[in-house]
C-alpha cells in the first residue's frame, strides 16, 4: 500500500511539472538594457536610428523605456515563448497618445540574441512592420 501511494505521489509530481512552462532564468541574455542603434525591415536594409532608444527587457515580462515621453503603442508588457514575444499591453502615456490611431505591434520576433547584440522584428498579425538592432548597454 505504501509503495502504491508513493508511486502515485511521484507520478502526480511529474505530471505537475509542465516542461512548456515559460520560466526563464534571470541569466537569460534578453533580460538587460539595450540601446536601439539601427532600424531596418525584415532584419536587413539597416539605417542609423537617431536618437538611439534605450529599453530594458525584464524577466517578469515588462519593458522599461529610458524615454518615457511618448510610449504610445510601444509594447510595455510581453509574454515570452522562446524566440517570440507576444505583446500583452502597450503604452498609452504621452501628449499625442489620445489622438493617435496606431497599428499596434502584436509580436516581437527575436532574430538574433547574443551577449552584446539583439535583433528584433516587430510585427502586426504576422506581417513585419520593422526591425531594430540593439547593442547591450550598462
Amino acid at each position: 500500500m505504501k509503495t502504491a501511494l508513493s508511486v502515485l505521489f511521484t507520478a502526480m509530481i511529474f505530471l505537475a511539472c509542465d516542461q512548456s512552462d515559460t520560466y526563464v532564468s534571470p541569466s537569460d541574455k534578453l533580460y538587460k538594457r539595450w540601446k536601439a542603434v539601427e532600424i531596418g525591415k525584415n532584419g536587413k536594409d539597416w539605417r542609423t536610428l537617431t536618437p538611439p532608444e534605450v529599453i530594458e527587457f525584464v524577466a517578469d515580462g515588462t519593458v522599461k523605456y529610458e524615454n518615457q515621453a511618448n510610449l504610445c503603442c510601444s509594447p510595455t508588457e510581453l509574454i515570452r515563448q522562446k524566440s517570440i514575444l507576444k505583446v500583452v499591453k502597450t503604452g498609452s502615456n504621452g501628449p499625442y497618445c489620445a489622438g493617435m490611431s496606431c497599428v499596434a505591434i502584436s509580436e516581437l520576433h527575436i532574430l538574433l540574441l547574443s551577449d552584446t547584440d539583439l535583433v528584433i522584428d516587430y510585427s502586426h498579425e504576422g506581417a513585419s512592420m520593422y526591425s531594430l538592432r540593439y547593442e547591450a548597454t550598462p
